[in-house]
């Protein structure tokens, strides 16, 4: 999956946008995942 995306991405001829979406990427995905956890441990605690 991730392979497709940058090829993608790279396909746009454009490498500085590639490396600034690459970088932005992975802050999404670490937000996302820290996100993941927070709410996994949150939720149990709501319901209860």
């Amino acid at each position: 999956m991730r392979r497709g995306r940058f090829s993608a991405l790279g396909n746009g001829g454009m490498p500085r946008n590639t490396v600034i979406m690459s970088e932005q990427g992975m802050g999404m995905v670490e937000i996302l995942v820290l996100g993941s956890i927070v709410l996994a441990l949150s939720l149990p605690v709501i319901r209860t």
